[in-house]
């Protein structure tokens, strides 16, 4: 079976640098499982797999826009210190999970000062140019009890945020700050960043 939309497939994958530093593998965990055609990966990365059969392998290269999007300024949030769980144990440099509104995102710590935290929320490969090798493993049909388990936020997300280009990943979906729920001064019934 060909990969095409609305098939399960799953991949062995590295994700390095151009330099060839590797910044993710599926390594020893094993191959990831997505739905195909579903903003599971990077539109680029999609188009270059789609009609691959198990067995065949990709290596593609994806400029930074392409990839997880450019830095975007709009994606920094100055926020209060009590928003977090266990304040005390906080650090500069920390990955914390916050809810945008559509789910839940990794955002990084960059500044902590008195009483506010800086966090950022561009995905953490923002303005990098990327090479992706991918191996096919698998293609199947998709069965309920596949849309189940993706839909729950179990499949495999590379952009680490509402997906398609939105929130954290620097994309052009036109997320704007009210979606990804910070709104530049988060509430804790808005923001999720800790409670």
């Amino acid at each position: 079976m060909k990969i095409e939309k609305n098939t399960t497939v799953a991949l062995n994958y590295v994700l390095k640098k151009k330099d060839g530093t590797v910044l993710e593998s599926t390594g020893q965990q094993g191959p990831v499982t997505i739905l195909f055609g579903h903003d599971m990966l990077p539109k680029t990365v999609e188009d270059a797999i789609e009609g691959k059969e198990p067995g065949d392998s990709v290596n593609i290269e994806v400029e930074s826009q392409d990839a997880f999007g450019e830095p975007s300024g709009n994606l920094v949030y100055v926020l209060p210190l009590n928003m977090f769980d266990n304040c005390e144990n906080l650090n500069v440099g920390d990955d914390v999970m916050a809810n945008n509104g559509a789910g839940e995102i990794i955002v990084k710590i960059t500044a902590i000062e008195g009483d506010k935290v800086t966090v950022d929320a561009n995905h953490p490969y923002a303005g990098m140019d990327v090479v992706f090798e991918i191996g096919v493993m698998d293609v199947r049909e998709t069965t309920p009890e596949d849309l189940s388990f993706f839909y729950q936020g179990h499949g495999h997300n590379h952009d680490h945020s509402c997906g398609g280009g939105g929130c954290g990943c620097g994309g052009d979906s036109g997320c704007d700050t009210e979606a990804c729920g910070c709104e530049g001064s988060c509430d804790s019934s808005s923001c999720g960043c800790g409670h």
